[in-house]
């Protein structure tokens, strides 16, 4: 996984996820307040996922016009999983 100021992005083969080639991939963004941001989306007409709760942080997806898997984190405080 490679973290460049509030993008997260990480590249897994098809294979190590025994899932469909384009199944596992995404691109998620890191931001301060998860809650706000889903509202804000929904508010724009967007459907999002409701948030799922992890262990290192807190995300919601969805997808973007062209049906690409985007996702949106909030890490837990006291959490860093990285530089």
């Amino acid at each position: 996984m490679r973290r460049t100021s509030r993008v997260a992005a990480s590249v897994i083969a098809a294979e190590w996820a025994g899932r469909e080639p384009g199944s596992a991939a995404s691109v998620a963004f890191e931001v301060s307040d998860i809650e706000a941001m889903v509202q804000s989306l929904r508010a724009k007409g967007i459907a999002v996922d409701d948030i799922r709760e992890g262990s290192v942080c807190s995300e919601a997806s969805f997808t973007d016009p062209e049906g690409n898997l985007l996702k949106i984190h909030q890490r837990r405080s006291g959490r860093n999983a990285g530089p």
